[in-house]
């Protein structure tokens, strides 16, 4: 894919980049790759009282089946 997405950058034709780019780009969708585009940050705050809180990448979990109080 590095490959594919170098020789599109090096293209100099409008067309002819815009076709290397969409094949750079379907070789990188056709992997199943995920790629964020934005990652929201939230300022948290856990109480000390708090134990077993779940501190997952990108916030998306917070209480597990171990969090107590």
């Amino acid at each position: 894919m590095d490959k594919a997405v170098t020789e599109a950058q090096a293209v100099t034709g409008p067309a002819a980049r815009q076709d290397a780019a969409m094949k750079a780009e379907a070789a990188i969708l056709a992997t199943d790759a995920e790629i964020p585009l934005v990652r929201l940050k939230g300022a948290l705050g856990i109480a000390t009282s708090v134990k077993g809180a779940v501190l997952a990448p990108y916030e998306r979990a917070l209480v597990g089946k171990d969090t107590r109080r």
